[in-house]
């Protein structure tokens, strides 16, 4: 009963995030440094929860340098994320940041040789259909080629999010998650 909970709280948070996401988007972000100066107070935000929460502050130079990438990393995801919503509709700009999953699983089953069940080959097909059938480039439909670009930076961006995880986690340091 708990891990349902449990995902009923991280689904809703995450759409209070997004709907956020959404609303700074298309209402106070006017330039790009503002979407930066909001992933600096969300960055801020995570160095005082990990305070709180007591992370161990030794780390090797590997966590340390994969940790350095992924933020530069999430920070982009976060930035294309907010430009997408600013410029696009909020319901794709979403299912093109969760169809990013996309990415991290070829990688994870490419480089890693990580098995693929037929009903995860059958998943992974109906993402990659869901992808290609969204794009609508017909006049009125509200989807721009600058838009496109963008959201597709922003799939990109969370897609290498998922890949630094996978190879800090399949590494010899992956016992400093907390850390990195």
């Amino acid at each position: 009963m708990i891990l349902y909970l449990l995902l009923f709280i991280s689904v809703f948070l995450d759409t209070l995030k997004n709907t956020y996401y959404n609303n700074f988007g298309k209402n106070q972000m006017e330039k790009s440094q503002d979407s930066l100066l909001f992933n600096m107070v969300c960055c801020v935000g995570s160095v005082v929860f990990l305070l709180i929460i007591g992370s161990p502050l030794k780390i090797s130079g590997y966590s340390l340098i994969m940790s350095v990438i992924f933020a530069v990393v999430t920070v982009g995801a976060q930035y294309f994320s907010l430009l997408a919503m600013s410029m696009g509709s909020m319901s794709f700009s979403v299912l093109f940041t969760y169809l990013s999953m996309i990415i991290p699983t070829l990688f994870g089953i490419i480089y890693y040789k990580q098995p693929i069940s037929t009903l995860q080959l059958i998943g992974l097909v109906l993402m990659i259909l869901t992808f290609i059938l969204s794009i609508d480039l017909k006049s009125g439909s509200g989807v721009t080629i600058k838009w496109l670009i963008v959201v597709f930076a922003n799939f990109v961006a969370w897609g290498l999010v998922g890949v630094c995880q996978q190879l800090h986690q399949n590494s010899i340091y992956a016992h400093e998650l907390k850390t990195f």
